[in-house]
């Protein structure tokens, strides 16, 4: 009968303990930054991982890792994820082209600014964009946000592969 109570009395006291601890606020999700490489200019890898977007004129993209900042998550060893940065001019049929596969409706939307690698964002056309998601015909595995330029033939993508690439054609 004893060790009953007592095990009540530290079962009551873990709970409370628990409790006590807890702020009753949700955690945050940890911060992600992600270290760029050097910009790049080469189309070919354009034409190999992203199809959809023909032959392209001429490109500017930078690779990524996204890394956690996070020092309450233990880093596991595996191959490092991929971000790409991109802002790509297509020939105008293949802007006219994605244009109508992410839905062009006519209607000129916000221009919001698209989400890029800090050393694109100069470069970047002022929009107004059509944008969606795509696969650009990749069967790499890509996930991808795209913006294309609703007059100009200028493609900004923002793309992303859980496991590490070269991209090179």
């Amino acid at each position: 009968m004893k060790l009953r109570t007592t095990a009540k009395v530290v079962l009551t006291c873990l709970a409370l303990a628990l409790t006590a601890c807890s702020t009753g606020e949700p955690e945050s999700a940890p911060e992600t930054t992600t270290a760029w490489g050097p910009v790049g200019h080469e189309t070919a890898p354009f034409r190999k991982h992203f199809p959809d977007l023909g032959v392209p004129i001429s490109a500017s993209w930078l690779k990524g890792n996204p890394d956690s900042t996070s020092t309450d998550r233990i880093q596991l060893p595996s191959p490092p994820s991929t971000v790409l940065s991109a802002i790509v001019e297509v020939r105008p049929d293949v802007a006219q082209e994605l244009r109508s596969t992410l839905g062009d409706t006519g209607t000129p939307e916000v221009p919001d600014t698209p989400d890029v690698a800090p050393e694109l964002r100069s470069l970047t056309p002022d929009g107004p964009f059509v944008s969606g998601e795509s696969n650009l015909g990749t069967v790499y595995g890509w996930d991808c946000v795209v913006h294309v330029d609703r007059v100009k033939p200028v493609v900004v993508i923002r793309a992303f592969l859980p496991w590490a690439t070269s991209f090179t054609a």
